[in-house]
């Protein structure tokens, strides 16, 4: 196999792995702006009137869900880079 059949399939495989990798990197701002906006709220209505256990629950509850959420970011932006990587001829698995 030439160098110019390589090249050829290389293009693709990086512009589809940055793009992987920009929606990663995109979930994973919106995540932590959320998270801000959540912790910003829960502590002014804490200021206002008090915590409720019903309250606790669920900003517990959506403390996992962005915990989740965040994490699959990262996976999805790690399998961003890595096809980028691969296109790029780097084996990034060991």
């Amino acid at each position: 196999m030439g160098e110019g059949a390589r090249s050829e399939t290389d293009f693709p495989a990086r512009m589809v792995g940055m793009v992987i990798f920009l929606l990663g990197l995109v979930l994973l701002i919106l995540v932590f702006a959320w998270a801000f906006g959540m912790f910003s709220a829960l502590g002014r209505s804490a200021t206002r009137q008090g915590l409720e256990l019903v309250d606790v629950g669920f900003a517990g509850l959506r403390v996992l869900l962005l915990l989740v959420m965040g994490y699959v970011a990262s996976l999805i932006a790690t399998k961003g880079i890595q096809l980028y990587g691969v296109g790029r001829g780097i084996s990034t698995t060991r």
